[in-house]
């Protein structure tokens, strides 16, 4: 069985949507080159997943993927067992990480199983067997616990989701999400009585909608100044009679008083001397007799109802101002509206009542100095009630709507606070909603996580047990003397070896019988790469049956030592059943696409040439992966240079690129490969452009080079983990700049390279 195809990975880096296309097949012999930064780690520790039987612990949580091995067989990221068995071994820097302790100069041991201890595996295998049971038994658990932990977190990013959702335009919600739906539950109990009406809901929203306070309203709900003291003093003048006003004598006739009064005036004015109602003689004496009766005390009487009828005209003008400037329920806040809105009502009602009081009292008052207002047909006026019940009425409702109205200004005045309990009373809300969820919820995950305890600590158990067995039945010394013996072949000397230790593993001493303390990279690569091949046929496994993954091998390593690296890979995995070489450094790329190519010849299918096609496309969006066929340029040359120029030419003419984070040290690199043939005996590009600076500086634009030879200085693409110092714009104008070098300095071979690497892609 092998690995034919990545079908797909999500969610992790720049794979976050990688899908496979039908060329991105794997083969028995695959070769996968990725600059660094484009994902080749991640690869590793996806195929790593299949060798554990579980999810690589580096890779993010969010990771999925799916495989397409050979029989059929499709495997994702739910793993409950290693698909291979034991037979995928995958090397990589986690490798090295997990088995070698350099600060100690020490290693894991590797399993051969000696001739001498055969009967004892046998207890081994059993006791190794309930292990896998165990150990698949709480993959099985831990799963369904992430998959609970998974349905836990989407509840709480859909709280934290309703709860932005109800309080729409809010400041409390902006950079609220899952972390804080997790604070409240494991902090508090919401119950049913936090539950909100939906008037409460949509007062709650309306204050948070609101982006400025509520404006204060000043008004006096009293009635206007001494109105409730005329109404007090008219009413008490309508009671009085015009007797008690004017005289005694006609107290019977009072109704005639002021008739009388206008008759002696109008007989006084036409100098008349007999009576025009009884035809009597109207005499000086009687003439006498009745201006003594209406004397200045009548006139005083009358002056104060005419007093009191413009007072009360003028207290009715107030009255009616009062009435229309009534502050609207429109202008109250939300959560005093609805009540203010009927005490609103009310307040004009009763205003309208202490109104019709007050035209009743003038009326009153205007017909005692004139009766014959009773005459005049039109409609009375009436009072429904006693001024003073009018008035405590009134009295009443203007105490609600001024204490509703207080209310609706200290509203405005804490109005930040409003919002914040607002805010809150409808967090509660959905929080007292989903509470039961949450219960649920977190009662299933507590259920994993009870049993996994209880199956890790079987498992602590068997594997004391294994481990017992594992130890007697162990020979690390055949172990050591195969890997000495690649190590010596590997380095071309003996001047570090390992040696098995009595508690297992290995030391790995110098000559001197020192531990071997401050190792180079170089001998580290050569060590670990040593104990990899080493363990090929470890613990029974057999060479035909095993799938490979060896990513990047040679790091840190001279040429001399990449040649016998190289070397050694393919001597010792030639019988394996798959191969997977995952490489950044373009040389041993080189060297791996020669050896499968020459297996090409046998048979095509046996071969795949990969890249990992990582693209940064100029609009700012994040960089992706792909997993594509190598690109023929790279695929059918011993170089990198026809790909270099092409992607350096294509950049130049279209002024863009989808590879802005390659294209500044791809620029650098393609001109100082150039440098070695068109400027023999100059030691790099910086000489070369000095050597054709008069050929080329009316040409192109030198600034831009040199802006290029500042930034990129070492011109090598083995690639980065973040995007170059230069801009799109600057990346441009050296590529263009670099082009234009080519053609100027050597026009021949600037038109040959154009048509051997064709169109522009």
């Amino acid at each position: 069985m092998i690995i034919e195809q990545i079908i797909e990975i999500k969610n992790t880096g720049i794979w976050r949507d990688y899908t496979a296309d039908a060329g991105a097949r794997l083969a028995p012999r695959t070769l996968v080159f990725g600059f660094n930064g484009t994902g080749k780690t991640t690869l590793s520790r996806i195929l790593s997943s299949l060798e554990k039987g579980t999810i690589d612990p580096k890779l993010p949580n969010s990771c999925s993927f799916k495989i397409q091995l050979s029989e059929n067989t499709t495997i994702i990221q739910t793993l409950d067992q290693p698909p291979f068995g034991s037979n995928l071994l995958v090397f990589n820097t986690d490798f090295v990480e997990r088995n070698f302790n350099w600060d100690d100069s020490s290693s894991q041991g590797i399993l051969y199983v000696s001739e001498k201890k055969v009967g004892a595996k046998k207890a081994y295998d059993e006791s190794s067997t309930k292990l896998k049971a165990t150990t698949k038994e709480i993959s099985e658990l831990e799963s369904r616990q992430k998959s609970s932990e998974k349905q836990l977190k989407e509840f709480k990013t859909r709280v934290a989701k309703q709860i932005r959702e109800m309080t729409p335009e809010s400041v409390y919600t902006q950079a609220y999400d899952a972390r804080k739906i997790q604070a409240h539950y494991k902090g508090s109990k919401f119950e049913e009585s936090l539950l909100a009406s939906e008037k409460q809901i949509a007062r709650n929203q309306e204050t948070l909608m609101r982006k400025l306070p509520p404006d204060k309203i000043s008004f006096s709900f009293t009635l206007p100044e001494d109105l409730q003291s005329w109404l007090s003093s008219g009413q008490k003048l309508i009671m009085r009679s015009s007797a008690e006003m004017a005289v005694e004598a006609l107290e019977e006739h009072q109704e005639a008083i002021a008739w009388i009064k206008r008759g002696l005036e109008y007989h006084d004015q036409h100098e008349l001397n007999q009576c025009l109602l009884c035809e009597n003689p109207f005499t000086e004496e009687r003439r006498n007799f009745l201006k003594s009766i209406f004397n200045d005390a009548w006139d005083d009487a009358a002056n104060e109802l005419k007093s009191a009828i413009q007072l009360g005209e003028k207290h009715l003008d107030n009255l009616r101002s009062f009435y229309s400037n009534l502050p609207p329920p429109e202008l109250i806040e939300s959560n005093f509206k609805e009540e203010y809105t009927a005490a609103f009502k009310s307040l004009r009602k009763h205003t309208s009542k202490i109104g019709e009081a007050g035209k009743f009292i003038i009326f009153k008052l205007k017909e005692k100095l004139d009766p014959s207002l009773n005459s005049l047909g039109s409609p009375l006026p009436t009072l429904e009630s006693d001024i003073n019940d009018i008035v405590k009425d009134f009295l009443s409702e203007a105490s609600k709507a001024e204490k509703l109205v207080g209310a609706h200004n200290e509203q405005a005045i804490t109005f930040g606070n409003e919002q914040k309990l607002a805010f809150e009373s409808l967090e509660r809300h959905v929080l007292a909603s989903n509470q039961a969820t949450w219960d649920s919820l977190q009662e299933d995950l507590n259920k994993y996580e009870m049993k996994l305890v209880s199956s890790r600590d079987e498992l602590r158990s068997l594997k004391v047990k294994t481990d017992e067995l594992q130890n007697e039945l162990q020979d690390h010394g055949i172990g050591a003397e195969r890997l000495n013996a690649l190590l010596f072949s590997y380095l071309g000397h003996k001047n570090i070896y390992l040696t098995a230790q009595e508690t297992g593993g290995y030391k790995i001493i110098r000559i001197d019988g020192q531990a071997a303390l401050h190792l180079s990279e170089g001998e580290k690569t050569a060590i670990a790469f040593s104990y990899f091949l080493t363990k090929l046929e470890a613990d029974d496994r057999k060479l035909k049956d095993l799938v490979l993954v060896i990513d990047d091998p040679v790091s840190s390593l001279d040429a001399s030592a990449r040649t016998h690296a190289f070397s050694l890979l393919f001597r010792k995995t030639k019988k394996c059943q798959q191969l997977i070489v995952l490489t950044h450094n373009t040389a041993f790329m080189n060297m791996v696409k020669r050896e499968f190519q020459n297996l090409e010849h046998r048979n095509a299918a046996e071969i795949a040439l990969l890249s990992l096609d990582c693209r940064s496309p100029a609009d700012g969006s994040e960089r992706r992966t792909n997993l594509a066929k190598m690109h023929p340029l790279m695929a059918n040359h011993q170089s990198e240079y026809h790909y270099l120029f092409q992607l350096v030419r294509t950049a130049a003419a279209k002024a863009e690129t989808d590879y802005l984070y390659l294209l500044p040290n791809a620029t650098r690199k393609l001109l100082d490969i150039f440098t070695t043939f068109c400027s023999p005996g100059q030691p790099n590009f910086t000489a070369a452009l000095m050597e054709h600076h008069e050929t080329v500086k009316d040409q192109i634009d030198i600034k831009a080079l040199e802006r290029l030879i500042q930034v990129e200085s070492h011109g090598t693409i083995e690639g980065f983990g973040t995007l170059p110092d230069l801009t799109l714009q600057d990346a441009i104008s050296a590529a263009k700049a670099a082009i234009g070098f080519i053609e100027n300095v050597s026009k021949d071979h600037y038109k040959r390279m154009c048509k051997a690497c064709g169109t522009i892609g």
